[in-house]
């Protein structure tokens, strides 16, 4: 049995498994596996949590209102140094996710602030977003954010029904800025 819509499990900041809109192919029941809301992760501990690290970049379609159909967001998985113990007894480190960010590369946009505090460049200059000849925006080397790093300063704030941990600020130094150069395209 297949659904006649497309959904993918994400992991929230808060560990549960959700669904939201995929933008792939068809997803069986039988690959439809979420965590029960009463599983208990531990939080990410609040303040500043120093050398976290770019784990992965998933983009999704946008929910956001007047958002067409092509229009999507990305969100940046992070992985902090701090861990923790698992109820199986394994070491396990604290995840935390960024907002949604739309895929605009204006001087004032969130993706492209978040480029410059990462990496001390715009989208444009760290080849993160390319002009096509056409006029478009190619985002295809949004991966370079994967390994790069940051000093991240986490907020508890209280939802409805659970506590998530989000991400107030990135603070990067200038060595950090140099090292998640390294991750941004050749020229």
């Amino acid at each position: 049995m297949t659904l006649d819509f497309h959904f993918l499990i994400e992991l929230q900041c808060c560990h549960y498994l959700l669904p939201h809109i995929l933008m792939s192919d068809e997803l069986s029941f039988d690959d439809l596996v979420t965590t029960p809301k009463n599983s208990q992760y531990p939080l990410a501990p609040q303040g500043l949590m120093a050398g976290a690290t770019c784990t992965k970049i998933q983009a999704q379609v946008s929910t956001y209102p007047n958002a067409g159909p092509d229009d999507k967001v990305v969100s940046l998985w992070w992985e902090l140094e701090k861990s923790y113990t698992g109820d199986d007894g394994q070491e396990r480190k604290h995840k935390v996710f960024s907002k949604r960010y739309s895929l605009f590369f204006g001087p004032k946009a969130g993706l492209n602030q978040l480029c410059i505090d990462l990496t001390g460049k715009s989208l444009i200059e760290a080849g993160v977003a390319t002009k096509t000849p056409d006029g478009r925006i190619s985002w295809k080397n949004l991966p370079a954010f994967e390994g790069m790093m940051a000093d991240l300063v986490i907020k508890h704030v209280p939802g409805k029904d659970r506590t998530f941990a989000n991400i107030a600020s990135y603070l990067t130094s200038a060595e950090q800025k140099k090292y998640n150069q390294n991750f941004l395209p050749k020229a």
